[in-house]
């Protein structure tokens, strides 16, 4: 099956003026076998929106959006940062529970 371009979509409107997304201010941030990750910046708002491009079979495409502060400088940061894996956000947590500041400020929100 051909992947459809996304130079060919319909990428929607702006969730937030409603203005219609366009193509040249969409920059990819991960590409596969099922979905293209792109981030888009509104011409009108300047909010971004996080599209996801699915190729399903027979040749439909869908899309999702989710509205972010992403700005597409920050791009490459998202690109090449590690995955999050669930023992990174444990070690977190101790971190977090482990420090007596935020143990005090816990006690007292707690009342």
């Amino acid at each position: 099956m051909a992947k459809q371009n996304i130079k060919n979509s319909f990428l929607g409107m702006c969730p937030i003026c409603r203005n219609k997304l366009k193509i040249g201010n969409s920059n990819i941030i991960n590409k596969n076998d099922f979905a293209d990750l792109y981030c888009v910046e509104c011409n009108d708002c300047l909010s971004s929106v996080m599209l996801a491009v699915f190729s399903i079979k027979d040749g439909i495409v869908t899309t999702m959006g989710i509205l972010t502060d992403i700005q597409k400088e920050e791009i490459g940061l998202i690109k090449n940062s590690e995955q999050i894996t669930i023992d990174s956000i444990l070690n977190l947590y101790d971190n977090i529970n482990s420090n007596n500041s935020n143990k005090k400020y816990e006690t007292k929100c707690k009342k």
